[in-house]
């Protein structure tokens, strides 16, 4: 049986998704969020920027969807206990940064990317609302205690 055509291109898409997303893993393997640029991104895989604009809006639009596919796998293999929280950041640097990363920078976001990311954090830590500054010590509890459990 064949694929119609607006299946091809919906495939096509989350493809082309698939790949920036990848670029992004790799980039933040090396590097703290905030130190990526949109141009380190789409250099990486030497494209233009604006082709990477017609899948993200900005940094933040991938970071949060990186974040969000993160938290979907985290969601199949946690079982709601402390020890499973930093077994998962042990294993996730990337997400343990991303969280912190947008903990501190709420203030760039638009109100469609807060709502995103409160319902990524509410995955994580079970918390929606709140002052940043709360939640930034509870993500950084997480991350000393991740670093402490590795030494």
């Amino acid at each position: 049986m064949s694929k119609t055509l607006a299946k091809m291109k919906a495939d096509e898409r989350e493809d082309r998704k698939r790949i920036l997303l990848s670029a992004t893993a790799n980039l933040l393997e090396s590097k703290d969020p905030g130190q990526i640029r949109i141009k380190d991104i789409t250099g990486s895989l030497k494209i233009s920027t604006a082709t990477m604009y017609r899948y993200f809006n900005s940094k933040d639009a991938i970071f949060l969807e990186f974040l969000r596919r993160k938290a979907d796998i985290f969601t199949k293999v946690q079982n709601d206990t402390p020890s499973e929280l930093i077994n998962y950041f042990n294993e996730n640097k990337d997400v343990q940064d991303l969280l912190i990363y947008f903990s501190g920078n709420q203030r760039s976001l638009t109100p469609e990317q807060k709502n995103a990311f409160n319902a990524i954090r509410n995955i994580f830590f079970g918390v929606t609302d709140g002052p940043a500054e709360i939640n930034m010590v509870l993500i950084k509890s997480v991350v000393t205690e991740t670093h402490e459990h590795h030494l």
